[in-house]
Parts: structure tokens; sequence; C-alpha cells
């Protein structure tokens, strides 16, 4: 679902991008969607611009009055570039070259069939979490009980993980917590523009917090936590490093930080008539050490264990599946 018709969102969008840009790129005046969009290509790939012509096609999609249909784009690239959509598309390639993301620069991204809202420093959906969704639902998607589950959304972000789990579920609830006021107000924007609010809460809540303060008990706690440890967050590109919330992405010296926090208070979380699952997104190293932290004497009053862990599309290990026995 489209949150809104490109249509109405090109106005202010050329109004942010006007204000942001600091360098311009021009285009020639006379020019085809297709000059433009290999003139796009070029300046990025001058500029070690990832993906280059996939941010180059994004963008001139959206100018060009497109949406979100990269293949429309395609088909019309003989056409020529009016100017309006020239003058957009240069703002957008302006602050591409200065590293801004992409999904930030259009304002929204399509994560597992929802059109969400995104804006800086708010996490950008990525497809490892669309996984982390589909593994989820093939746990606890079917059967009356399940569809009706209660979920807890550990760092919520802009509502991804949870409104993902509403739209494929039509009679479940969730709770997104987040430390993030942007991240709250975010989601629930979110949940509103897609008609999921009214089975969607976002609180501004430490996992913490929320275990001491909530009396609700969920059936199933997902998450897409901070794990990358911290000697790694150099290493990030400029437009994850510079642009995205560090709080929701750095999790401590080895990544586990808030993990660990989380699966403390998982116990208190969960019911225990439920599935009394834990879902989490990890760094490639974590599940040895989760599944070690676990086993260590001092954890053994959780009660909690690492019952598989999966691989993403890329090979690494990245998600895993605990359960409160």
């Amino acid at each position: 679902m489209v949150l809104r018709a490109a249509q109405t969102r090109t106005p202010s969008l050329r109004s942010r991008l006007l204000v942001a840009c600091a360098a311009p790129f021009a285009l020639p005046r006379e020019s085809t969607l297709g000059g433009a969009l290999q003139a796009a290509t070029a300046a990025f790939q001058a500029r070690d611009v990832p993906e280059a012509s996939l941010s180059a096609e994004h963008l001139l999609t959206r100018a060009a009055g497109f949406g979100s249909s990269r293949a429309a784009l395609a088909a019309q690239l003989n056409s020529p570039l009016d100017e309006d959509a020239r003058d957009t598309f240069s703002e957008m390639c302006a602050r591409r070259l200065e590293r801004v993301p992409v999904q930030y620069i259009l304002g929204d991204w399509d994560f597992h069939a929802l059109t969400l809202a995104v804006r800086p420093p708010v996490l950008i959906p990525r497809p490892e979490t669309e996984e982390l969704v589909e593994l989820v639902l093939d746990a606890h998607g079917t059967g009356g009980a399940e569809r009706a589950a209660t979920f807890l959304d550990v760092g919520c972000g802009s509502g991804a993980i949870g409104l993902a789990l509403l739209r494929a579920l039509p009679a479940a609830r969730c709770v997104g917590v987040d430390v993030s006021a942007a991240a709250v107000e975010l989601a629930s924007e979110n949940a509103a523009a897609l008609g999921l609010g009214a089975r969607y809460e976002a609180v501004r809540r430490g996992i913490a917090e929320h275990a001491a303060e909530s009396t609700a008990r969920v059936d199933v706690v997902v998450s897409n936590p901070p794990y990358i440890p911290a000697a790694d967050m150099t290493g990030l590109e400029p437009e994850v490093r510079t642009h995205e919330d560090e709080g929701a992405l750095c999790g401590g010296a080895d990544g586990l930080d808030v993990i660990r926090q989380l699966l403390t208070a998982a116990p208190s979380l969960l019911r225990a008539d439920g599935p009394r699952a834990v879902w989490l997104e990890v760094d490639a190293s974590h599940p040895p050490l989760i599944d070690a932290w676990l086993r260590a004497p001092a954890q053994a009053p959780l009660e909690m264990r690492l019952a598989r862990w999966e691989r993403d599309a890329g090979g690494h290990p990245r998600f895993c599946e605990l359960r409160w026995r």
C-alpha cells in the first residue's frame, strides 16, 4: 500500500531538497530520461557512490513521476525530461553525491508489501529484516490461536516488523517499543497511514523499563536490535555511519548489550501458555555467543535456550529463535 501518491509528495520533496543541497548537480537543459540516467550514474560512479546505477534509477523514477515503478521508467528512456523533473532529479542527485541514503531522499521505502515513510535518523528497513518477518510468519502465522497472537517488537524503528506482521495476520496485535522519540513518532504515523493503528501501539521505552511497567504479556517477542560490534562501526558506509541513528546500530563491544537485556527481560514479557518465542536479527558472530551466554550458570534462572539459528540470503548467520522453557 502506498502511503501517498507521488504527485502529492513532489512539491514538499523538492522544497526539502532545495534547502538540503549544498552542491548542485547539473543536467543539460535538453535531455532525455535515458541521458539523465546515464549522466547521474556516471557522476555517482566517479564519486564511488554505492549501487550507482540503481540509485540513479530510483531517484529518476520518482522525479519523473513514475512513483516506484522502475519498469515504467525503463519503457520511457527516449522521452524528454521536462524542466520540473530535471530540477527535482538534479537536487536529488546532489544529495546522493553527499551520500544521503536513497531512502531518505525519497521519503519512503517498500518493505514486505508495505510502503513505509522513512526519515533520518530512524533506521532504514532492510531486506534481511524482511527475511526475519518471513521466519516469524512461518512459525506463528497459521492456526487460529497464532493468528490472534500478540507481538512485542523491541527497537521498533519505523514500525516495519510489527506492521508487516499485522498486515499478514489480520487478528494479531503488536506493541512496538523504542528509546527513540523519532522512531516512536514515525512508527505511529506509519501504522495510521496503513490503516493498522487500531492494532498497533508504539511506546517510548527501553526493554527493561517496559518489562517493569507493562502488565500485558505477549506471545512472541521479535527484534532487530542494535547488534553491530563497536569495533565494526567505523567500517560502515557513510550512508549508514553519518545519517542513521548510531543508537539503533551499535550494540556495544560485542554487539550483544541490548540482546542480553532483551533475553533477561523475556520471561517476564512472554505468556506462560503461549509459544514463548523470541526472534532476533543478529550479527553473524552472535549465534554461538548467545548460546554460550544462555548456557552459563548465571543465566540458568532465565530458562531460555537457543532453539535454532538461520542464515540470511547472503549465507551469513543472521537470525535466532529462542525459547523460554
